[in-house]
């Protein structure tokens, strides 16, 4: 979903809320008059004396207007009684609407100046996060990231050789270059793998958010998830306007895909084929707009080959992808 269609949606709810609101004191007003025929009586005395006000003043007749206006406030204080009288809220026949501080218009005024209402902001962090998988209030950066964190000392059984700092230093580095880079090589597909805590979704996360921030569409979900939405998807097929619809959509198309905790999943045929499916299809680029994705997996490459048949193991352990092994202590328990 782009940033235009996400606007749209936006000003769907917003007009939908406003109608509906407005349907409602239609309806009150209605119930009303059917109730208490003096209000209705009131009220239309009241228009016509106020567009008598307006055709006097476009006559320049000032005393009919000042005549009409002391009639006017009249029928007002009556029919303010009456309401009263009658245990009838005076505000009966305005909207209520959802948001009071912009009456459900998105916008409202400070300083002569028009700002996005919170209601808006809140309608579209929750649009993000339904589409991308991320709330942007969760947004991290590079800038984030605390290299302190990790080890400076090598593992005995390091498979890098580096030192978890020394790693995630030069993992970082492909990353930001993931970011800044928006063609479909240097690198193309990032595989992360490792030990749980070693970093592997939050940095999944994080190139995300920089996309996201920078414009760029990324659908963020858990292996799980993504399968789940694409079953959920084939079981209704007609309904081609939901949210799922259109994540469906962007797990093939999305510029950037993130399919995190793989292997997590539960296994089933189905599964394995709608993996091969997203890969092939990401994979095929016209040169103009690429489709890269990243894999997250707590899988060492030996455990992948066991879970996985070859098909999806050699498109993952191949060329097309790069691959970042994560590892470290569990950070999450410092």
């Amino acid at each position: 979903m782009t940033r235009q269609e996400i606007s749209s949606l936006i000003r769907e709810t917003l007009s939908n809320r406003r109608l509906s609101a407005e349907a409602e004191a239609a309806d009150r007003r209605s119930r009303i008059y059917a109730e208490y025929p003096e209000v209705q009586e009131l009220d239309t005395e009241i228009k016509l004396c106020r567009l008598s006000i307006a055709r006097a003043l476009l006559q320049d007749s000032k005393s009919l207007a000042v005549q009409k206006d002391d009639e006017l406030n009249t029928l007002i204080s009556h029919r303010d009684a009456y309401l009263d009288e009658q245990h009838i809220p005076g505000d009966y026949d305005q909207p209520r609407y959802y948001c009071r501080r912009c009456n459900d218009t998105g916008f409202i005024t400070v300083d002569n100046q028009y700002h996005k209402c919170s209601c808006a902001i809140e309608i579209e962090n929750q649009l993000y996060a339904e589409v991308t998988g991320i709330h942007p209030c969760n947004f991290t950066t590079f800038d984030d990231y605390d290299l302190s964190l990790f080890s400076d000392k090598i593992m005995p059984d390091s498979i890098t050789e580096l030192s978890p700092r020394d790693n995630i230093a030069s993992i970082l580095s492909k990353c930001r270059t993931f970011v800044d880079s928006d063609s479909a090589t240097e690198p193309g597909n990032l595989l992360f793998m490792g030990a749980t805590g070693t970093g592997k979704s939050y940095m999944a996360k994080t190139i995300c958010s920089e996309l996201l921030s920078a414009g760029t569409m990324c659908i963020y979900r858990t292996a799980p998830q993504l399968f789940d939405c694409l079953l959920n998807h084939r079981m209704h097929r007609d309904d081609t306007e939901s949210v799922e619809a259109m994540t469906a959509d962007k797990i093939y198309n999305a510029p950037v895909l993130c399919i995190d905790d793989l292997g997590t999943e539960v296994p089933s045929p189905a599964k394995y084929a709608d993996m091969i499916s997203i890969l092939d299809s990401r994979a095929e680029y016209n040169g103009r707009y690429p489709r890269r994705t990243i894999v997250v997996t707590n899988l060492r490459p030996g455990d992948l080959k066991n879970t996985y048949d070859e098909r999806i193991t050699s498109r993952l352990l191949g060329n097309n992808f790069t691959l970042c092994y994560f590892e470290g202590d569990d950070i999450r328990r410092r």
